[in-house]
């Protein structure tokens, strides 16, 4: 299973001019611990983290720009990535999600609970095993 079959799709996203405070109403709003901020072409610029506002509001960054309080050193996943690489990196790290991009373009987000989704999809799939008990009471 790759990325792009457990992520969510067209996420909110911040732009780099929007204020800081323009970025904590959208976190706020849609239950977001990280926002990606793009460019005008979808362009993966930065990814503002809860810790990111916090430390920006600490320094008295008042009317800062989302782009400017968040990380721009971001390491996303591509959509054909790997589900298995993506529950490494999101166990191995801090993050509650990541990005991720098809040709540098954000394309969705993707979260441990989204890759839980679809692997339980995929078992709700397969055909129940038969058990020992069952085949020893058929006729």
């Amino acid at each position: 299973m790759t990325v792009f079959g457990c992520m969510r799709a067209h996420p909110t996203a911040a732009g780099p001019d929007d204020s800081l405070l323009m970025a904590i109403r959208l976190m706020d709003t849609y239950w977001l611990r990280e926002l990606p901020v793009v460019d005008g072409d979808v362009r993966l610029l930065g990814w503002l983290t809860a810790d990111d506002v916090s430390a920006a509001l600490r320094s008295g960054l008042g009317p800062a720009t989302a782009l400017g309080a968040a990380m721009r050193s971001v390491c996303a996943l591509d959509e054909t990535d790997s589900a298995e690489a993506a529950w490494e990196r999101l166990t191995s790290g801090s993050e509650a999600s990541l990005p991720v991009t098809a040709d540098g373009r954000l394309v969705g987000t993707v979260s441990r609970v989204d890759i839980l989704l679809a692997r339980l999809e995929v078992l709700a799939t397969l055909p129940e095993p038969v058990s020992a008990s069952r085949l020893e009471n058929t006729p």
